[in-house]
């Protein structure tokens, strides 16, 4: 049976059991998929709110240390993620940065062509209106 066989009936089992998801993490893992290892990072975070399940917490912080040094949205989650809700700074505006974060991604990915790599916008807050130079 191949990996991909293997992954294919995993999803197909009850991945709000502990077992299944860590199994999955697992092949993820195993194969180096980090699409894969996104989708369990991603469950294992809704289970682990739904259900206030510590096991699940702990899966979600080794999927996104896994990924971190991959994905750059990965790494932000995983930097902050023992710090104080008050004290982050990138998950309170992730819905705001994840733009830039995927661009910056897609950069070091490669997934932008060259000339395009001068011309990708970063949003700035509102109350900046241009850039002054100091010297």
């Amino acid at each position: 049976m191949t990996n991909e066989e293997i992954v294919e009936k995993l999803k197909r089992t009850d991945l709000t059991k502990y077992q299944n998801l860590s199994d999955l993490f697992d092949m993820a893992r195993n194969m180096e998929d980090y699409d894969l290892n996104g989708e369990v990072w991603r469950l294992a975070a809704k289970v682990a709110r739904e259900k206030g399940d510590l096991e699940f917490y702990d899966l979600y912080r080794r999927s996104l240390l896994f990924a971190a040094p991959h994905r750059f949205d990965e790494y932000m989650l995983y930097l902050e993620f023992n710090r104080d809700p008050d004290k982050k700074f990138y998950v309170p505006r992730r819905s705001v940065l994840k733009p830039v974060v995927d661009a910056l991604q897609d950069l070091e990915d490669d997934k932008v062509a060259t000339r395009a790599r001068a011309w990708i916008e970063i949003p700035a807050p509102i109350k900046i209106q241009g850039c002054r130079c100091v010297d």
